[in-house]
């Protein structure tokens, strides 16, 4: 809108330099198009308010995610034209970009308009609309308004598969747990599995008293078996040291978590998150699990480099024992105790739509 009263003084200038009456009187015209253009747009900018929304909060890789935004249009008039200003970022990798989108024909009251977004790769984004550019009849002239209104979506990676052999110390592992198992009795006294009637071979310290005597028939209390996590999925993401292997990183993370809660193997994913800088778990046991475990760690932020999470798991988790560390850096290397069993550099295995194959 500035080039108007631009115009304007420069045709005031040559005006006056060749005393022409004519172009005096054309910038006269434009300074008075100039008010007028302000005034209209200053009330338009009043009138309208916007805001986003994501309908479906979750989509898996490489699908394309519908945004609504919403355009309050306060005015009786007709809004011809306006662009918004949306920023999309990532919160796991850091990275950010500027989107352009436009808008006509804004009609008085709520207007509801869907866009399509092709967001690379996962992580969890979010889309907030920054500004927009609220332009007059003519769409020459233009007035800016800020506008601070975001919405987040998750993008789940694609599972990179992973065959999981379990040996027999991980399937008999034994220890202490909050979770128990729902199909198998133990020996962990804290907590009752069922109570049954008597079987032959059942020890005489396992027979619930009180209970039979009341019904006249032997009962059996039989106790809980804490479900233990034999294995910790210990999740090195550092950004600076990851390179090009972010996608890879994600898909074989996912793989890992998925493939040994297939395999029934009870097992913590942890790592460090950049914005409590401290060290976070999730415990997955079953698919409800992984997908709040997958959630959780697209929110948070890679570490800083010289961070060992061994370490710092040990320190905070102390007095709980685990058979099998799992390390997955940012450059797609896995390490098993230590020892690194699928480098990044090997074009054997582990690459996109291939299968790795551990045993823990």
């Amino acid at each position: 809108m500035v080039w108007i009263l631009v115009l304007a003084g420069l045709l005031v200038y040559v005006a006056l330099l060749f005393f022409s009456g004519p172009l005096l009187l054309l910038a006269g015209y434009l300074a008075a198009l100039f008010v007028l253009a302000a005034v209209f747009l200053i009330y338009r900018r009043f009138c309208v308010e916007c805001g986003v929304e994501v309908p479906i909060a979750f989509t898996d890789e490489g699908k394309e995610v519908n945004i609504e935004i919403h355009i309050s249009n306060k005015s009786p008039l007709v809004c011809g034209r306006i662009r918004l200003c949306l920023a999309v970022s990532n919160a796991f990798y850091g990275k950010k970009r500027r989107i352009w989108l436009g808008a006509s024909d804004i009609m008085p009251g709520r207007n509801q308009l869907l866009y399509t977004l092709q967001l690379p790769g996962a992580g969890c984004y979010d889309i907030r609309v920054k500004g927009m550019r609220i332009y007059d009849l003519t769409g020459l002239a233009w007035i800016s308004k800020r506008v601070n209104r975001s919405a987040s979506v998750r993008v789940l990676p694609d599972i990179q598969p992973v065959g999981v052999r379990l040996t027999e110390p991980v399937r008999s592992f034994f220890g202490d747990a909050e979770v128990y198992d729902e199909d198998r009795a133990g020996q962990d006294t804290d907590e009752v599995f069922q109570i049954r009637s008597f079987r032959p071979g059942d020890k005489l310290q396992s027979i619930h008293w009180k209970l039979s005597a009341k019904t006249d028939d032997l009962m059996v209390r039989e106790y809980s078996l804490p479900k233990a996590c034999p294995v910790v999925l210990f999740l090195d993401y550092q950004k600076e040291k990851t390179g090009q292997n972010g996608r890879r990183y994600l898909r074989l993370a996912a793989g890992l978590s998925f493939s040994l809660m297939d395999a029934g193997c009870p097992h913590y994913a942890a790592w460090y998150d950049g914005r409590t800088q401290d060290i976070t778990r999730a415990r997955v046991d079953d698919e409800e699990s992984y997908y709040c475990f997958i959630s959780s760690y697209l929110t948070g932020q890679g570490a800083a480099g010289g961070i060992s999470l061994e370490e710092l798991y040990r320190e905070k988790y102390r007095g709980e024992f685990y058979l099998h560390g799992l390390r997955l850096t940012g450059k797609a290397e896995l390490y098993k105790d230590g020892e690194r069993i699928l480098p990044v550099a090997e074009k054997t295995a582990g690459q996109e739509g291939e299968e790795v194959e551990i045993v823990v």
